[in-house]
């Protein structure tokens, strides 16, 4: 019984984690933005604790905690907060991993929204063709990269493309229900 007891014990960071960091994805998904931010600064907390700072097993709360600072329009932090949990994921799955491209298409968006266009084209023009590779479904994620794509193309004054990336996105956005599934 001491051997439950202590694997409990042992288990109860990860545990109070995951509560804490579904507790925060429905808070900001929801748009509570001040509810969330605690909880996933809970949830980052006990994971690193529970896993180690450098586990890919943290990069999902490291992505949440990314969008609650771009919520917040602290831009500098989520692209750093992005940048920790998509080199996590790469020097775990490798470069062209599903979830490397999803986390370098969300670090495009902040980046873009810093300023930093060419960053994040670059980031873009790598993740793009693996989502659209791998993703079974559309997504708002990837229409969300078109249109970030889009506004790349203009930035650089080729409106061919943006028509284009924009016909792209909205066709995504057509082809399914995307009411209360965060693009972010």
């Amino acid at each position: 019984q001491g051997l439950a007891v202590a694997s409990r014990d042992d288990q109860q960071p990860m545990l109070v984690g995951d509560c804490s960091y579904a507790l925060g994805a429905a808070y900001l998904q929801s748009g509570r933005i001040d509810r969330a931010e605690p909880l996933i600064k809970v949830a980052l907390a006990r994971f690193e604790e529970a896993v180690g700072p450098d586990s890919p097993a943290a990069s999902g709360v490291l992505m949440l905690s990314a969008e609650v600072h771009a919520a917040n329009g602290r831009f500098s932090a989520a692209a750093n907060t992005f940048v920790r949990a998509v080199t996590l994921l790469r020097h775990s799955f490798g470069k062209d991993d599903l979830e490397v491209a999803v986390g370098e298409t969300k670090l495009a968006h902040v980046l873009i929204q810093a300023g930093k266009t060419a960053e994040g084209a670059a980031l873009l023009g790598h993740a793009v063709p693996i989502l659209e590779k791998m993703m079974p479904v559309p997504q708002p994620l990837l229409a969300m990269a078109y249109c970030d794509s889009a506004t790349i193309a203009g930035i650089d004054g080729d409106d061919r493309r943006v028509e284009q990336l924009l016909k792209r996105s909205i066709a995504l956005f057509e082809a399914a229900d995307f009411r209360g599934t965060p693009a972010f």
